[in-house]
């Protein structure tokens, strides 16, 4: 049978032709790969071109697509993207994955999946999706058996600071990672870190390397989650939570069903901690956190635990029934 995209597909593109659109480094990847039989969505990127104030130049252009219509950003955000020079933001889905761009380089963000993946992927949202009472974790949740055959993006685009030259949008030119790098990359040696997680939230462990990393933080800082969030796993019925470390990148598991691996092999971290650095996400993230204790978590504990390839598995304490 030969292959089509539904006819709803032209009843999309039409709007996107009017409100601006933009090529993909995926673009064409989910037409090329989609079963002779599938139905296939592959559109070009959506652009918001924010203005200083932090809303889309002309946002009554997007009223027909859900969660578009008034987007806006603060505006001290935007001010620090245009004084850091990050002149657009591309989140890229598709069949492969989700890559996310700034100014072209690839962020901490992007991932890499297959079938397995997606399918262990549902299992471990469906936990939180309960948790989440049936909101945006259940939504991504329905989404995942339609990703491989879904391909979309959407480009946040900010003012260019005079003086400096516009920086093009990223070329469809991006090398995927292969599936032989992801088997290769899961035969990698590694060293196990168990955590034991208390009802308070404390963390222990009679791994030596915790004790090592311990030493590493300030005086005065609490290394635990907070109490809540426990609470929150344990209602969820989550007893385990596993990060696994490899060359290419990161994968979170929950109760051993794994998400995908988020990817740092070519740069990526290295680009989102520059980025975080340059319009002060940290004091997004955490305001009450001393800026001492961000350099010596970004500059000391974190490359010690991402040159060596870790499991560490987070265990926590049973409700219960």
């Amino acid at each position: 049978m030969k292959r089509f995209s539904v006819w709803w597909t032209l009843l999309v593109l039409i709007p996107l032709l009017v409100t601006g659109c933009a090529n993909r480094p995926g673009g064409g990847q989910t037409a090329r790969t989609a079963e002779m039989d599938d139905t296939f969505v592959d559109l070009p990127s959506v652009v918001l071109d924010f203005n200083a104030e932090g809303t889309v130049a002309d946002d009554s252009a997007f009223a027909w697509l859900p969660g578009l219509d008034g987007v806006s950003l603060p505006a001290d955000i935007v001010a620090n993207m245009i004084e850091a020079n990050i002149q657009h933001i591309m989140v890229d889905i598709h069949p492969m994955g989700i890559t996310v761009l700034s100014n072209g380089q690839p962020l901490l963000g992007s991932m890499r999946y297959d079938e397995a993946t997606l399918e262990s992927a549902s299992v471990a949202l469906a936990a939180l999706g309960d948790e989440d009472g049936g909101g945006m974790i259940n939504t991504v949740n329905a989404l995942l058996p339609m990703v491989h055959n879904l391909g979309m993006g959407v480009v946040a685009r900010f003012p260019v600071k005079e003086g400096n030259r516009a920086i093009p949008l990223p070329t469809p030119r991006y090398t995927f990672l292969s599936d032989r790098a992801l088997a290769d990359a899961a035969r990698e040696r590694s060293t196990d870190l168990p955590l034991s997680v208390g009802e308070d939230g404390s963390l222990s462990s009679s791994n030596f390397l915790f004790s090592m990393v311990l030493g590493m933080v300030p005086a005065g800082v609490d290394v635990a989650l907070p109490e809540d969030f426990v609470q929150d796993m344990g209602e969820a019925g989550i007893t385990e939570i596993s990060v696994q470390t490899r060359s290419l990148g990161l994968t979170v598991g929950i109760n051993g069903n794994s998400l995908p691996l988020i990817t740092w092999n070519r740069g990526e971290l290295d680009n989102f901690l520059a980025l975080a650095g340059q319009i002060d996400l940290w004091g997004e993230i955490a305001p009450n956190m001393d800026p001492g204790t961000i350099d010596t978590i970004v500059g000391t504990v974190l490359p010690v635990l991402l040159r060596t390839n870790l499991n560490i598995v987070l265990e926590f304490p049973e409700v219960a029934a």
